[in-house]
């Protein structure tokens, strides 16, 4: 048991490892690094480790697979992180196009009332229907593959439809823009459900997996810069050659989770 639940840790800490390189290598040339910032995602990919862990555990999930467990890890520490800055942080918006504090076609909530609110209801929404997710149940192992694709289409249109409802009212609709995430989710719940039958589980890693996927691409193979900050040229060009280390960590997570898909843990 203390082993499970120190490779439980483990695996928390690359997830939050994992998304902290990546935003890292894409944001330093365009915002000031912080490492209380970077170390602060590791420390969180831990604590949600052990919360989705907790909650599969109530669903009745006693086994997982570990590199599962990553891609759940990697969207628990994201959503985690943007429910914080949308709807708790206060920071100035000066230097974003697209706005981090939760707005309404464009247009902030600035009562804190009314944002953390929005934010509780936002939450218990999605852990209602995550809860649906986990009761279904009878549609047949024999068709996993397809199972799984459906799956994880559904928590890659949850994705679009937040990224949307973020981002068009500012910089418009973008229909491959909105179908990207749908997409890759499908193609990786159809990948994870050769490793978990739990559909709801297929669902929540399926957006992980997406979110590793995208900002790959994102990161690594965009030369812009990020759509979110309203300059478009870095403001310590520094940070163009030094980011480069960021990619050593992001690398060594991605092994990890490649290596994570071969082994079992108890919950």
């Amino acid at each position: 048991m203390i082993g499970d639940a120190l490779t439980l840790a483990a695996a928390g800490a690359l997830a939050g490892l994992h998304s902290a390189s990546w935003g890292a290598y894409k944001d330093s040339p365009y915002e000031p690094f912080k490492a209380g910032k970077y170390l602060r995602s590791v420390a969180l990919g831990v604590l949600v480790a052990f919360g989705g862990a907790l909650f599969l555990r109530v669903e009745g999930v006693n086994t997982v697979n570990l590199g599962v467990m990553y891609a759940f890890a990697v969207i628990l520490e994201r959503a985690v992180t943007e429910l914080m800055k949308g709807y708790i942080r206060e920071e100035p918006q000066d230097k974003y196009r697209i706005p981090s504090t939760v707005h309404v076609l464009g247009r902030i909530i600035k009562n804190r009332r009314k944002r953390l609110f929005t934010g509780l209801a936002f939450t218990l929404a999605f852990i209602v229907f995550t809860t649906f997710m986990f009761g279904i149940t009878g549609m047949g192992s024999s068709n996993r593959l397809v199972t799984g694709t459906l799956f994880g289409l559904t928590g890659g249109m949850l994705i679009a439809l937040g990224g949307g409802l973020k981002d068009a009212p500012i910089e418009g609709f973008d229909r491959l823009k909105f179908m990207r995430s749908p997409c890759v989710a499908a193609a990786a719940g159809a990948f994870l459900s050769q490793y978990t039958s739990e559909y709801g589980l297929i669902m929540l890693a399926s957006m992980g997996l997406e979110r590793m996927v995208t900002e790959a691409y994102k990161s690594f193979v965009k030369t812009r810069a990020p759509g979110k900050f309203k300059a478009e040229k870095p403001a310590d060009r520094m940070w163009i050659e030094r980011r480069g280390v960021f990619a050593v960590p992001y690398i060594a997570t991605w092994a990890a989770f490649i290596l994570f898909l071969g082994h079992t843990i108890a919950l």
